[in-house]
C-alpha cells in the first residue's frame, strides 16, 4: 500500500513524539540543575514535554485515528527502540560533553 506525504509525516510524529517529551523534558531538567538559569531550563522542559502531545495531536490527525491507533499498538517496540537509542546517544554526548569541559578548567 502506497501512503500519502500527509500518513508519513503523521507516522514520524507519533513515533518520534515519546522520545522529545521524555528525553527534552529530562535533558532540560538536568541543564537546570547544572545552571544559574533555572526557570530558563526548566521552561524549556515543560515546553519540550508540552511540544511532543502537540505532535502526538498532529501525528493523529495527520494520519486519522483509527491508523494512529493500530500504528501506536502495532509499534510499541519501535516507538521504545527509538526513545532507547536517543537517551543512550544523549547520555554518551553528556558525558563527551562533561570530560571536555573538565579538561578546559584542569588547563
Amino acid at each position: 500500500m502506497l501512503y500519502t506525504l500527509q500518513i508519513w509525516v503523521g507516522v514520524v510524529l507519533l513515533i518520534l513524539n515519546v522520545p522529545v517529551g521524555w528525553i527534552g523534558s529530562v535533558y532540560f531538567i538536568g541543564k537546570a540543575r547544572d545552571s544559574v538559569k533555572k526557570k530558563f531550563f526548566l521552561f524549556l522542559g515543560a515546553s519540550t514535554y508540552i511540544f511532543s502531545w502537540f505532535m502526538l495531536y498532529v501525528g493523529i490527525v495527520l494520519c486519522g485515528k483509527k491508523f494512529a491507533s493500530k500504528l501506536i499498538k502495532e509499534n510499541k517496540t519501535l516507538i521504545i527502540l527509538v526513545t532507547s537509542i536517543i537517551l543512550i546517544i544523549s547520555i554518551i554526548f553528556e558525558i563527551y560533553r562533561a570530560k571536555k569541559a573538565n579538561i578546559k578548567k584542569q588547563v
